[in-house]
C-alpha cells in the first residue's frame, strides 16, 4: 500500500526526474514532497508561535516594537539553523546518505529547500527589525537611520545599495577587513544570501555549471562572513548565536577535509597515471585510472581531477564501470609503462573487464595490436565518459591532438568512492530477479552490478551470500539497455560483457535508437576513423525504442520479488516508475532503485 501510494509515485502525474517545461525545476516525488511539506510547516510553526507581550514593560517602547523584536530574533536564529542544515545536505561526504539510504540527488533537493527557507527567514528577520523602528514611540526614520549606520545592521530597505555595497566591498578588501567590518556587514550578508537563489536556477546550473559553482561558493562564504560580523560585534558571545556559524563552518570544513583525505589516500600524489582512449564512432571516451589503493564496487562513483588540463580545482563525478584488484588478469592495450608489469600466466577471473579499448584503426595510423591478457599487480578502475562542454570537451580535444589521436596517457586523480551504500541498495539484496533498465550512458552505473554478479556466479559463490555481494539472493539478472550509438553498444559488449554471461543467469536485450556507424562527436575530430561494426557484434541489437512497460512486465513472476534498477534520462526513469507503480497495483512484488543526477 505504501509502495503504491506513497513511496514510488510522483507527486501528481508522472513527472519527477524530467525537468519542468522551460527547465524551471523539478517536482520531487510524493514521499520527498511530503517530507519537504512537513519541513516547511514545521518552520512556519516555529517562526510563528509562542509570542507574548509582557506588560508593564520598561525594555520595549511599545507592544508592537516588542513583537517585531521577538519575530526578528526567532526568524534570524532559524535562518542560521537552516543555513547550517543546507550546508550539511550539500556535502559529498554527508553521512546521512549512508544512514537513510537516500541518494545525493535527494539530499541536494533538500539542500535547495533548506536554503530557500533560510533566505526567506533572513528576509522576514530584516523586515521585522525595519518595521520595529516605525512603531509608535520607537524613534521612526531618525532612529532607523542611526541604527542602519551601525556595522551589524541589516535592512531590506537598503537593497537599492547593492551596487554601491559591491563596489565598497572590493575597495575595502584592498585596504583592510577592519574598515569593512565597520560598515554594512548585515546588509552584505542578506544581499549575498538572497543572490544565491537567482544564481542557482536550473538553466544556469545545467548550461554554466562552473560559473554557478564559483558564484555559489563565493556568495555563501560572503553570507557566512557577513553573518559573523553582523552578530559578534553587536551581541558578542552572550546569546550563543555564533554557535550555529561554528557548526556551519565545521560542516563545510569537514567535507573539504574529507575530500582531500580521499585524494591523498587513494592516489599516488605527483604520479597518478591514467589512460584516456577514444571509442570510435561516438563522443564517449574510456578512462582507466590506476589508484594507489584498490577500490570499486557496484553503484559507486568517483570525482575525477585532471590537473594537466589547467583547471586543477575542477572535478566531476563519473560512475565506476569496472575495477580490478591486484593479481587479477585483465585485457588491456595501453597500460602506463611506469606501473605496468610483465605478462604472466594465471587463471582468469570471471567478470573482470578490459581496462582499455583496442586503439583506432585507420589507413594512416599503425595498429598497435589487439588486447592481450596481462596480470597486473596494480589496481585499476574504469570510466566511460560522454563529452559535454567544459572539462570533458577539453579532455577530448587533448586526446584527439595526441600523437596517436586515439590514446593519451595523463595524470588523473580520483576522489572516491562515493555511493554504493547498503542502505541505498537494500532492495537489491532481497530481490529474486534484478532488472537493470538503462538508457544511454546510464549503462555506466549498471556495469558494476553486472561485473559483481558474473564474478560471483562463475566463482561458484552462490552458496555464500556474503561472497555474492549486493545481488546475493537473485537467481535471474536482466540487462535491458537502449542507446542511440551502436558504437557504444558494440564497445560495451566487447569489453565489459563476457560471452558466457547468458549461461550464467544474465539475460541481455539491446535497442539502438540511432543510425549505426554514425559519429556523434560534436567537436572537430577524427571521427572519420570510426570503424564499422561487424555482424557478430551487432547481433541481438534491436533497432528502435525500448518498450519499457513490456520489458518490466516480462521480468515479473508471481510470488517472486523483482527489483528494477533504472538509470537513464529523466523521462525514461519517470516512465519506468509509472509502470512499476501499475505493477504493484496489479499485485506483483516489485521494488525500484533509481540512479539519477538531477541538477
Amino acid at each position: 500500500m505504501l509502495q503504491q501510494h506513497i513511496f514510488l509515485p510522483a507527486l501528481f502525474g508522472s513527472r519527477r526526474l524530467e525537468p519542468l517545461p522551460g527547465k524551471t525545476g523539478y517536482i520531487p516525488g510524493r514521499m520527498l514532497s511530503i517530507f519537504i511539506g512537513v519541513y516547511i510547516v514545521l518552520n512556519i510553526i516555529l517562526s510563528s508561535v509562542s509570542f507574548r507581550n509582557f506588560s508593564p514593560n520598561t525594555w520595549f517602547a511599545s507592544p508592537q516594537f516588542e513583537m517585531c523584536e521577538y519575530v526578528g530574533n526567532r526568524t534570524g536564529t532559524l535562518s542560521l539553523v537552516n543555513m547550517t542544515i543546507a550546508i550539511l545536505f550539500a556535502g559529498r561526504n554527508n553521512i546521512l546518505i549512508a544512514i537513510t539510504g537516500w541518494n545525493q540527488t535527494t539530499f541536494l533537493t533538500l539542500h535547495r529547500w533548506a536554503a530557500r527557507i533560510s533566505v526567506l527567514q533572513a528576509v522576514v528577520h530584516s523586515i521585522a527589525y525595519t518595521l520595529a523602528y516605525f512603531e509608535p514611540g520607537s524613534g521612526g526614520a531618525a532612529r532607523y537611520a542611526t541604527e542602519a549606520a551601525k556595522p551589524f545592521y541589516v535592512s531590506p530597505l537598503d537593497f537599492y545599495m547593492f551596487i554601491y555595497t559591491s563596489l565598497f566591498v572590493i575597495s575595502a578588501a584592498c585596504h583592510s577587513l577592519t574598515d569593512l567590518s565597520q560598515q554594512y556587514w548585515g546588509i552584505i550578508a542578506t544581499i549575498a544570501l538572497c543572490l544565491v537563489l537567482p544564481f542557482s536556477i536550473l538553466p544556469l546550473r545545467t548550461k554554466f555549471y562552473e560559473f554557478f559553482l564559483i558564484t555559489h561558493i563565493v556568495l555563501v562564504i560572503l553570507g557566512l562572513v557577513g553573518c559573523w560580523y553582523h552578530l559578534v560585534p553587536h551581541f558578542g558571545y552572550t546569546f550563543g548565536y555564533q554557535v550555529w556559524l561554528y557548526i556551519a563552518f565545521a560542516f563545510w570544513s569537514a567535507d573539504r577535509f574529507a575530500r582531500l583525505a580521499r585524494i591523498a589516500y587513494y592516489n599516488r600524489l605527483g604520479s597518478s597515471k591514467a589512460v584516456v582512449e577514444v571509442i570510435p564512432g561516438c563522443d564517449i571516451m574510456q578512462v582507466t585510472v590506476f589508484p594507489r589503493v584498490a577500490y570499486g564496487g557496484p553503484g559507486q562513483h568517483s570525482f575525477l581531477y585532471i590537473p594537466g588540463l589547467g583547471r586543477f580545482w575542477e572535478s566531476h563525478p563519473f560512475s565506476i564501470v569496472g575495477w580490478k584488484k591486484p593479481g587479477q588478469i585483465i585485457t588491456t592495450t595501453s597500460i602506463p609503462s611506469s606501473i605496468s608489469d610483465s605478462t604472466s600466466k594465471g587463471e582468469t577471473t570471471a567478470g573482470v573487464v578490459s581496462t582499455a579499448t583496442e586503439l583506432c584503426s585507420t589507413p594512416n595510423s599503425t595498429k598497435q595490436g589487439r588486447p592481450q591478457a596481462q596480470k597486473q599487480d596494480c589496481p585499476s578502475i574504469q570510466f566511460l565518459i560522454r563529452t559535454h562542454a567544459g572539462l570533458t570537451s577539453t579532455l577530448r580535444r587533448s586526446l584527439l591532438a595526441s600523437p596517436s589521436g586515439c590514446s593519451l596517457e595523463t595524470s588523473i586523480y580520483t576522489e572516491g568512492p562515493y555511493a554504493g551504500h547498503r542502505a541505498t541498495l537494500q532492495p537489491l539484496y532481497a530481490a529474486d530477479t534484478v532488472l537493470c533498465l538503462v538508457g544511454g550512458i546510464g549503462i555506466t552505473h549498471v556495469l558494476g552490478f553486472v561485473q559483481e554478479y558474473t564474478s560471483a556466479i562463475l566463482q561458484k559463490g552462490e552458496t555464500s551470500g556474503k561472497s555474492r555481494g549486493t545481488t546475493k539472493q537473485a537467481t535471474r539478472f536482466i540487462l535491458a539497455w537502449s542507446a542511440k550509438e551502436s558504437a557504444l553498444i558494440d564497445h560495451v559488449k566487447q569489453n565489459f560483457l563476457t560471452k558466457g554471461d547468458a549461461s550464467n543467469g544474465i539475460e541481455y536485450s539491446f535497442w539502438c535508437t540511432g543510425p549505426s556507424n554514425t559519429a556523434e562527436n560534436k567537436l572537430e575530430s577524427i571521427e572519420n576513423k570510426a570503424v564499422s561494426l561487424t555482424p557478430e557484434l551487432t547481433a541481438g541489437v534491436t533497432a528502435g525504442r525500448m518498450n519499457v512497460e513490456t520489458v518490466i512486465r516480462s521480468s515479473l513472476e508471481v510470488g517472486q520479488q523483482t527489483t528494477v534498477l533504472v538509470c537513464g534520462p529523466g523521462n525514461m526513469t519517470d516512465e519506468a516508475t509509472r509502470h512499476v507503480v501499475n505493477c504493484v497495483k496489479d499485485g506483483f512484488k516489485v521494488d525500484l532503485v533509481e540512479e539519477a543526477y538531477a541538477w
